[in-house]
């Protein structure tokens, strides 16, 4: 999201909110700026920036990716900006192999 912050065309009304993006930023708290960043856009602007930045490129998993993968780990928890461990989960494991639970739900929970 850092990189997002930096290149991306987003303007924060409050320059309030601005200023603490750039001091997470300087202090390497990337998921913290990500945060204030995705709560002071519209939903509409954050998922058009996400799409461009991440969906769209193509990124293709690497070795690194199957190596993690094959370790067989219960459960992945990703920032989900792209989906490249779903496409190393479904390379590797097969489409049917994995569950994909949003943070908003009780599913994971129930599934353990």
């Amino acid at each position: 999201m850092a990189r997002i912050a930096e290149h991306a065309e987003i303007e924060l009304t409050d320059p309030s909110h601005q200023k603490l993006v750039d001091d997470l930023l300087s202090k390497d708290k990337f998921l913290d700026a990500a945060e204030v960043i995705r709560t002071n856009i519209s939903a509409a602007e954050y998922s058009a920036v996400i799409k461009e930045k991440f969906i769209t490129l193509g990124y293709t998993p690497s070795v690194s990716h199957e190596h993690v993968v094959r370790t067989l780990p219960k459960i992945f928890v990703t920032t989900n900006y792209d989906t490249i461990m779903e496409s190393t989960l479904t390379k590797v494991a097969g489409i049917d192999s994995f569950t994909q639970f949003e943070h908003a739900t009780n599913g994971l929970n129930d599934s353990i």
